[in-house]
C-alpha cells in the first residue's frame, strides 16, 4: 500500500482512539463505583501552585463505593478536599484517623460515592448519552474529514491498494463504532445494577423496620393482657 494511505490511516485511527480515551474517562467521571482515576481531573492548591492528586497524596479503595486519600503531609487536608470537592460536590467526604506505629493519630480522607437512587440514576444516564452522542459526533466529523484525504492519495493508486486502503478504513470506523456501544452498555449496566443494590437495600430496611413494629405491637398487646 502507498505510505501515504498507510500515514492518513494511522491518523485516523490514533484520532478515533483519543476520542475513545476521552470517551472512557468521562464516564468514569459519572462515579458510581469507587476508582483513583475520578480524581485525576482535581486541581490542587498549594500556596499558589496548582498540583494533581498523585503529587500531594496516595490514593486507595477502601470499599466499592469510598475512595481513601492519604495525603503526604498534614498540611494538605485542606487543598485536598478543596480540590476533590470542586469537581465531585456529590461525593460525602469524611476526616478519618489511624494510628502509626510511633503511636501518632494520621489523619486522611475518605470520600463515598452518592447511593444511586431514581433521581441519581436518571441523572447518569443522561449524562452517559451526552457523552455517547458527543463522542459519536467526533466520530463522524473524523471519518468524513479522512475520508476526504484518503479520496485525495488514492489518486493513480493500483486498484488493489484502494480496496486494501479502503477495508482498513472501513474496519476503522466499525471497531470504533463497536467499541463505543460496548462502553456504553457497561456503564448503563453498572448504573442499573447499582440502582438495584440501592432499591434492595431500601426494601431490606423497610422489611426491618416492619418487623420491629409488628414486635412492638405484640409485646404491647401481651402487656396489656398481663394486665
Amino acid at each position: 500500500m502507498k505510505l501515504d494511505l498507510e500515514i492518513v490511516l494511522s491518523e485516523y485511527e490514533n484520532v478515533l482512539g483519543g476520542y475513545t480515551g476521552l470517551f472512557c474517562f468521562r464516564l468514569i467521571n459519572l462515579c458510581v463505583k469507587a476508582d483513583p482515576s475520578c480524581l485525576l481531573p482535581a486541581v490542587i492548591k498549594v500556596r499558589g501552585q496548582e498540583m494533581k492528586i498523585e503529587q500531594v497524596a496516595k490514593v486507595g479503595i477502601r470499599a466499592e463505593d469510598q475512595l481513601d486519600v492519604y495525603p503526604l503531609h498534614e498540611d494538605l487536608m485542606l487543598p485536598i478536599s478543596k480540590g476533590i470537592m470542586e469537581i465531585h460536590p456529590e461525593f460525602k467526604m469524611s476526616e478519618e484517623k489511624a494510628k502509626l506505629d510511633n503511636g501518632k493519630d494520621y489523619r486522611y480522607l475518605r470520600f463515598t460515592m452518592p447511593e444511586v437512587n431514581k433521581d441519581r440514576r436518571d441523572v447518569l444516564n443522561n449524562g452517559v448519552e451526552v457523552f455517547f452522542n458527543e463522542c459519536k459526533t467526533q466520530g463522524d466529523t473524523a471519518k468524513q474529514k479522512y475520508a476526504l484525504k484518503m479520496k485525495n492519495e488514492m489518486r493513480g493508486c493500483s486498484r488493489q491498494d484502494v480496496d486494501e486502503a479502503q477495508d482498513k478504513f472501513d474496519s476503522i470506523s466499525d471497531n470504533f463504532k463497536k467499541m463505543i456501544n460496548t462502553i456504553v452498555e457497561d456503564k448503563k449496566k453498572e448504573i442499573a445494577e447499582a440502582y438495584q443494590r440501592y432499591c434492595e437495600n431500601q426494601s431490606n430496611s423497610a422489611s426491618v423496620l416492619n418487623q420491629s413494629a409488628a414486635h412492638n405491637d405484640s409485646a404491647k398487646s401481651s402487656f396489656r393482657g398481663k394486665k
